[in-house]
């Protein structure tokens, strides 16, 4: 047990921001109520633990939380932040009706880099076969759109890849299934398609997005 006054050494503004902080994971306005609950112990403060601790080749990106917004409403919202949204392939899956997005639902990101596999075994198909051995789930579509909207390019190439690929269940198209990605080539900030198959190779910059339901 700790004698004395503890914070005495405490800058205020650390302490607002510590509470503001605590507040806003408990979704409530009353700094007062925010500090009751602490004091009460029916909030307890815990070390955040990563799911994935020395993997080196897997990434977590935490959690986004989904807002209702549907395809076209998408492309609209990200073309008006600067965004590049690729006229076919990716407005094509955008448009599908096979996006139905939802609304309030917490993706927990998880990306296992392409580093994971050797250029011939980096096909679509094996990394769906190591994806599920960690128990990783395939995610909502619009798990792409999150991620652009969340994450500069910059912020992606310091983990070492220039792209993202969300690995959703398959958008069909007369021309091969369709997976939305975020990528960083050229001058960047995309919100791109790419074509694939069970035997489709990928780069080994690549990143590959899951979902866990998984809690640390």
């Amino acid at each position: 047990m700790l004698d004395g006054f503890v914070i005495a050494k405490v800058m205020p503004g650390e302490l607002n921001a510590m509470v503001k902080t605590i507040m806003d994971q408990m979704e409530i306005t009353d700094a007062n109520e925010a500090v009751r609950r602490v004091n009460s112990h029916e909030w307890v403060v815990s070390q955040k633990v990563s799911l994935w601790e020395g993997q080196e080749n897997v990434i977590d990106l935490g959690v986004l939380t989904s807002n209702g917004t549907t395809g076209v409403e998408w492309i609209n919202r990200l073309e008006a932040k600067s965004f590049k949204v690729n006229d076919y392939v990716a407005k094509k899956v955008l448009r599908s009706e096979d996006f139905r997005p939802t609304y309030g639902v917490s993706y927990h990101i998880v990306v296992l880099k392409g580093e994971l596999w050797k250029n011939s075994d980096r096909i679509t198909k094996n990394i769906h076969i190591k994806a599920k051995s960690i128990k990783l789930e395939k995610p909502n579509v619009e798990v792409a759109c999150l991620i652009r909207e969340r994450f500069t390019d910059e912020e992606i190439k310091a983990f070492g890849l220039s792209a993202l690929i969300v690995m959703h269940e398959s958008i069909r198209d007369p021309r091969g299934d369709l997976f939305l990605g975020v990528h960083c080539y050229g001058k960047g900030h995309y919100l791109d398609a790419i074509f694939g198959d069970p035997d489709s190779e990928f780069d080994g910059r690549d990143g590959f997005v899951f979902i866990t339901s998984i809690q640390p």
